[in-house]
């Protein structure tokens, strides 16, 4: 009789412990790796070459998931000379990809400079340590100035992988709502923030703080409006390059760095400043951290962005989509690469 009576107390019990069980089951914790390098424009080999170092140092501090920066093969330069530093999807940084994932057991992702048939990309691959493609990201949003040498491509912006459903925004995709509100009606599970953001030459005499946008807050604003971990990973050192084909001065400058990992409980673990680095954290998916609330936005964009922003968009844009339309040259190039010759 004792025994019975102490049936529904047992009972609850097993409850509380199943259903706490099955809570922690839902939670994954993934160590993840912002690798912050500084490229040399245009030298596809050598730029891979030294992230391979910096990889490997990632995954051996345990780093799992390891998020390089836009256009790290090729370097950041706005002009006709990041043509030549196209490839193909089987390429060479996305034979290095699969053959890094599978040589340290890692995911790992960068975005190149694609070419398919007569066109330019931006496109973002991951591969997993199977070294298999797990998925392919082409940057759907140009700034101004690059709609000059690449081509919009609306398409998913979701990997699947076996920790969860990673959202993927290429840089300036990262600033604006349409991006931030797709991670959220998606409920992603973590956020990767690939990005190649210089500092312009008249914000490099300002001290850091003064400067128009940090990417740490970047990062730290999509960890708190999602509710999920941010990786965040931007070129490092300095940043030479032509502006808008010469229209505007050259640029003889360095990168914002910042590259950051937030975690879901909307803090920054890690950060880095300008310099080429890697950085290494925990970080946590955890359905119940999810932010039910609609990401709010200003306009076009997700957070408030410096004055003028929307008439120098609107003017780049233009341009630039013009001079793409009508360049033979970047149509004979992309064919010439896509071809093999």
């Amino acid at each position: 009789m004792k025994t019975k009576k102490n049936l529904p107390t047992v009972c609850i019990l097993l409850l509380i412990f199943f259903t706490c069980a099955t809570a922690l089951g839902d939670t994954t914790t993934v160590r993840v790796a912002a690798v912050q390098t500084q490229s040399i424009e245009g030298d596809v080999a050598a730029n891979l070459k030294n992230a391979t170092a910096l990889v490997e140092a990632a995954a051996a501090d345990g780093a799992y998931l390891i998020l390089l920066p836009e256009v790290m093969p090729s370097g950041y330069v706005v002009s006709t000379e990041l043509w030549d530093a196209g490839e193909t999807d089987n390429g060479p940084t996305v034979t290095w990809l699969k053959e890094t994932s599978r040589r340290l057991g890692v995911w790992l992702g960068t975005s190149f400079i694609e070419a398919e048939g007569e066109h330019f990309y931006n496109s973002f691959v991951m591969t997993n340590p199977q070294a298999e493609i797990a998925g392919t990201v082409r940057k759907q949003e140009l700034p101004g100035h690059e709609t000059l040498y690449t081509k919009k491509y609306a398409g998913p912006h979701v990997i699947e992988t076996d920790f969860g459903t990673v959202g993927v925004g290429i840089c300036y995709e990262t600033t604006l709502c349409f991006f931030m509100r797709m991670m959220h009606e998606l409920s992603v599970d973590l956020v990767l923030l690939p990005t190649a953001d210089p500092v312009p030459q008249a914000e490099a005499d300002r001290p850091p703080e003064q400067w128009d946008h940090n990417l740490m807050e970047t990062a730290l604003l999509y960890a708190q409006a999602l509710g999920v971990p941010a990786v965040l990973a931007n070129q490092g050192g300095e940043w030479h390059s032509p502006l808008l084909g010469g229209l505007l001065p050259d640029q003889d400058s360095i990168f914002r760095g910042q590259s950051t990992i937030a975690d879901s409980d909307g803090t920054v673990t890690e950060t880095l400043d300008q310099e080429e680095g890697v950085i290494v954290g925990d970080v946590v998916l955890d359905p119940d951290r999810k932010n039910p609330a609609v990401p709010e936005c200003y306009g076009l964009y997700c957070k408030e962005m410096p004055p003028g922003t929307d008439l120098y968009q609107a003017i780049t844009e233009t341009i630039g989509t013009m001079y793409y339309s009508l360049s033979i040259e970047r149509m004979q190039k992309a064919l010439a690469i896509s071809s093999g010759e």
